[in-house]
Protein backbone atom coordinates (compact mmCIF):
# COMPACT_ATOMS: atom_id res chain seq x y z
CA UNK A 1 0.00 0.00 0.00
CA UNK A 2 2.82 2.16 0.85
CA UNK A 3 3.57 1.93 -2.24
CA UNK A 4 0.41 2.59 -4.35
CA UNK A 5 0.38 6.12 -2.13
CA UNK A 6 3.67 6.84 -3.26
CA UNK A 7 2.81 7.05 -7.27
CA UNK A 8 -0.06 9.62 -6.37
CA UNK A 9 1.78 12.74 -6.13
CA UNK A 10 -1.27 14.86 -7.20
CA UNK A 11 -3.58 14.15 -4.99
CA UNK A 12 -4.01 13.59 -1.19
CA UNK A 13 -3.89 9.90 0.17
CA UNK A 14 -4.05 7.91 3.75
CA UNK A 15 -4.97 5.23 5.33
CA UNK A 16 -7.14 5.17 7.81
CA UNK A 17 -7.74 2.07 10.50
CA UNK A 18 -10.89 1.95 12.04
CA UNK A 19 -10.42 3.98 14.94
CA UNK A 20 -9.49 6.83 12.36
CA UNK A 21 -5.60 6.49 13.19
CA UNK A 22 -3.69 7.98 9.74
CA UNK A 23 -1.30 4.53 9.10
CA UNK A 24 -0.20 5.71 6.23
CA UNK A 25 -0.24 8.63 3.53
CA UNK A 26 1.51 9.99 0.97
CA UNK A 27 3.85 13.10 0.58
CA UNK A 28 0.91 15.36 -0.15
CA UNK A 29 -1.34 14.25 2.47
CA UNK A 30 1.55 15.31 4.34
CA UNK A 31 1.81 18.76 3.52
CA UNK A 32 -1.97 19.17 3.87
CA UNK A 33 -2.14 17.87 7.27
CA UNK A 34 1.40 20.07 8.25
CA UNK A 35 -0.35 22.97 10.07
CA UNK A 36 -1.34 20.37 13.09
CA UNK A 37 1.31 19.49 16.16
CA UNK A 38 0.94 15.99 15.57
CA UNK A 39 -0.97 14.48 12.56
CA UNK A 40 -1.45 10.38 13.64
CA UNK A 41 -5.54 10.24 14.34
CA UNK A 42 -8.47 12.44 12.44
CA UNK A 43 -10.64 12.54 15.78
CA UNK A 44 -7.83 13.31 18.21
CA UNK A 45 -6.81 15.81 15.22
CA UNK A 46 -10.25 17.37 14.89
CA UNK A 47 -11.24 17.74 18.50
CA UNK A 48 -8.11 18.00 20.75
CA UNK A 49 -5.49 19.86 18.42
CA UNK A 50 -7.06 23.94 18.12
CA UNK A 51 -5.54 24.36 14.61
CA UNK A 52 -8.80 22.14 13.13
CA UNK A 53 -10.62 25.14 13.89
CA UNK A 54 -9.13 26.79 11.44
CA UNK A 55 -7.84 24.11 9.17
CA UNK A 56 -11.66 22.96 8.59
CA UNK A 57 -13.58 26.08 7.15
CA UNK A 58 -17.24 24.01 8.54
CA UNK A 59 -15.40 22.63 11.68
CA UNK A 60 -19.14 21.71 12.91
CA UNK A 61 -19.72 19.66 9.95
CA UNK A 62 -16.61 17.85 9.94
CA UNK A 63 -16.71 17.31 13.31
CA UNK A 64 -19.93 15.48 13.12
CA UNK A 65 -19.04 13.22 9.75
CA UNK A 66 -15.92 12.68 11.76
CA UNK A 67 -18.07 11.28 14.71
CA UNK A 68 -20.85 9.51 13.15
CA UNK A 69 -17.51 7.82 11.15
CA UNK A 70 -16.17 6.21 14.34
CA UNK A 71 -19.62 5.54 15.70
CA UNK A 72 -20.31 3.15 12.33
CA UNK A 73 -16.79 1.26 13.24
CA UNK A 74 -17.28 0.58 16.65
CA UNK A 75 -21.09 -1.13 15.46
CA UNK A 76 -18.34 -3.34 13.79
CA UNK A 77 -15.74 -4.11 15.97
CA UNK A 78 -16.58 -2.51 19.73
CA UNK A 79 -14.59 -4.38 21.62
CA UNK A 80 -11.39 -3.20 19.66
CA UNK A 81 -8.77 -1.48 22.26
CA UNK A 82 -7.84 1.66 19.91
CA UNK A 83 -11.06 2.22 19.56
CA UNK A 84 -11.84 2.22 23.07
CA UNK A 85 -8.54 4.28 23.60
CA UNK A 86 -9.47 7.36 21.30
CA UNK A 87 -13.03 7.39 22.42
CA UNK A 88 -11.71 7.94 26.11
CA UNK A 89 -9.09 10.02 25.76
CA UNK A 90 -11.68 12.44 23.39
CA UNK A 91 -14.31 11.91 25.99
CA UNK A 92 -11.77 13.28 28.42
CA UNK A 93 -10.73 16.27 26.63
CA UNK A 94 -13.56 17.78 24.88
CA UNK A 95 -17.54 17.95 25.55
CA UNK A 96 -17.99 18.93 21.87
CA UNK A 97 -17.05 15.21 21.23
CA UNK A 98 -19.18 14.01 24.12
CA UNK A 99 -22.24 15.94 23.34
CA UNK A 100 -21.62 14.57 19.25
CA UNK A 101 -20.53 11.07 21.02
CA UNK A 102 -24.27 10.65 23.08
CA UNK A 103 -25.84 11.36 19.67
CA UNK A 104 -25.24 7.70 18.72
CA UNK A 105 -25.52 9.04 14.71
CA UNK A 106 -23.96 7.00 12.21
CA UNK A 107 -22.43 7.42 8.92
CA UNK A 108 -20.00 5.09 6.11
CA UNK A 109 -17.12 7.66 5.30
CA UNK A 110 -17.50 7.01 1.07
CA UNK A 111 -17.48 10.04 -1.11
CA UNK A 112 -18.25 14.15 0.30
CA UNK A 113 -16.40 17.04 -0.01
CA UNK A 114 -14.46 19.14 2.20
CA UNK A 115 -14.02 22.29 2.89
CA UNK A 116 -10.32 23.20 4.27
CA UNK A 117 -8.03 26.14 4.96
CA UNK A 118 -4.21 25.54 5.35
CA UNK A 119 -1.82 28.04 6.33
CA UNK A 120 0.55 28.57 3.23
CA UNK A 121 -2.02 27.78 0.37
CA UNK A 122 -5.28 29.40 1.85
CA UNK A 123 -8.81 27.96 0.67
CA UNK A 124 -8.69 24.12 -1.00
CA UNK A 125 -12.13 22.34 -1.47
CA UNK A 126 -11.36 18.67 -1.99
CA UNK A 127 -13.53 15.73 -2.82
CA UNK A 128 -12.71 12.36 -1.57
CA UNK A 129 -13.37 9.01 -2.20
CA UNK A 130 -12.49 6.12 -0.11
CA UNK A 131 -12.11 2.38 -0.73
CA UNK A 132 -12.15 -0.93 1.22
CA UNK A 133 -8.61 -2.07 1.30
CA UNK A 134 -9.36 -5.50 1.05
CA UNK A 135 -6.04 -7.26 2.43
CA UNK A 136 -6.47 -5.27 5.76
CA UNK A 137 -9.07 -5.77 8.19
CA UNK A 138 -11.09 -2.37 8.73
CA UNK A 139 -8.93 -0.39 6.67
CA UNK A 140 -10.04 2.27 4.44
CA UNK A 141 -8.05 4.04 1.49
CA UNK A 142 -9.00 7.47 1.18
CA UNK A 143 -8.00 10.10 -1.60
CA UNK A 144 -8.62 14.00 -2.12
CA UNK A 145 -9.13 15.58 -5.70
CA UNK A 146 -10.09 18.86 -6.43
CA UNK A 147 -12.44 19.57 -9.44
CA UNK A 148 -9.55 20.79 -12.66
CA UNK A 149 -9.34 23.90 -13.04
CA UNK A 150 -10.75 24.95 -9.93
CA UNK A 151 -8.49 27.71 -7.27
CA UNK A 152 -8.05 24.34 -5.25
CA UNK A 153 -6.80 22.68 -7.73
CA UNK A 154 -4.32 26.10 -8.48
CA UNK A 155 -4.30 25.71 -4.48
CA UNK A 156 -3.48 21.99 -4.66
CA UNK A 157 -0.66 22.72 -7.22
CA UNK A 158 0.46 25.27 -5.46
CA UNK A 159 1.06 23.16 -2.15
CA UNK A 160 2.54 20.20 -3.79
CA UNK A 161 5.51 22.29 -4.47
CA UNK A 162 6.17 22.14 -0.61
CA UNK A 163 6.26 18.98 -0.05
CA UNK A 164 6.55 17.29 3.46
CA UNK A 165 8.30 13.68 3.41
CA UNK A 166 5.54 11.23 4.05
CA UNK A 167 5.53 9.38 6.90
CA UNK A 168 3.60 5.85 8.10
CA UNK A 169 4.05 3.42 10.81
CA UNK A 170 6.61 1.64 9.37
CA UNK A 171 9.57 2.43 11.65
CA UNK A 172 12.68 3.61 10.56
CA UNK A 173 10.90 5.36 7.28
CA UNK A 174 13.69 7.25 5.15
CA UNK A 175 13.51 11.26 5.17
CA UNK A 176 13.30 12.58 1.34
CA UNK A 177 13.95 16.39 3.43
CA UNK A 178 15.92 18.71 0.27
CA UNK A 179 15.17 16.40 -2.26
CA UNK A 180 11.63 16.55 -4.86
CA UNK A 181 10.95 13.15 -6.34
CA UNK A 182 14.86 12.96 -7.32
CA UNK A 183 14.96 16.51 -9.04
CA UNK A 184 17.27 18.96 -8.29
CA UNK A 185 15.83 22.48 -6.58
CA UNK A 186 15.50 25.41 -6.07
CA UNK A 187 14.28 28.01 -3.82
CA UNK A 188 11.29 29.84 -4.37
CA UNK A 189 11.47 33.48 -3.08
CA UNK A 190 8.02 34.06 -2.03
CA UNK A 191 7.05 30.44 -0.81
CA UNK A 192 10.55 30.03 0.99
CA UNK A 193 10.19 26.29 -0.72
CA UNK A 194 11.88 24.01 -3.21
CA UNK A 195 10.42 23.52 -6.70
CA UNK A 196 11.92 21.43 -8.94
CA UNK A 197 13.84 22.69 -11.88
CA UNK A 198 12.00 23.22 -14.98
CA UNK A 199 8.91 23.54 -12.56
CA UNK A 200 7.10 26.17 -15.04
CA UNK A 201 3.74 26.15 -13.21
CA UNK A 202 2.90 29.90 -12.71
CA UNK A 203 2.19 30.87 -8.80
CA UNK A 204 -1.51 33.07 -9.09
CA UNK A 205 -0.77 36.54 -7.50
CA UNK A 206 -1.59 36.74 -4.15
CA UNK A 207 -3.32 33.32 -3.79
CA UNK A 208 -3.56 32.28 -0.28
CA UNK A 209 -0.13 33.68 0.21
CA UNK A 210 0.89 34.23 3.84
CA UNK A 211 2.65 37.97 4.18
CA UNK A 212 6.33 37.70 4.30
CA UNK A 213 7.61 38.90 7.33
CA UNK A 214 10.98 39.96 5.51
CA UNK A 215 9.41 42.27 3.13
CA UNK A 216 10.29 40.72 0.02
Amino acid sequence: MRGLLDTWRDTPAIVLSSALDLLARNRLANTLYADFAQADNLLRMTFLDPVARHFYRDWDRAAQSTVATLRQAAGIDPDGPRLSEVVGESSLRSGAFRMLWACHDVRTKTREAKLFHHSRVGDLELRYESFTVNSARLQQLVVYQAEPGTPSADALTLLGVSLVPARDAAPGAASDRGKTCGVAEQRHPLLDVAIPRGHRRAVPDGHGLPPDPAGR
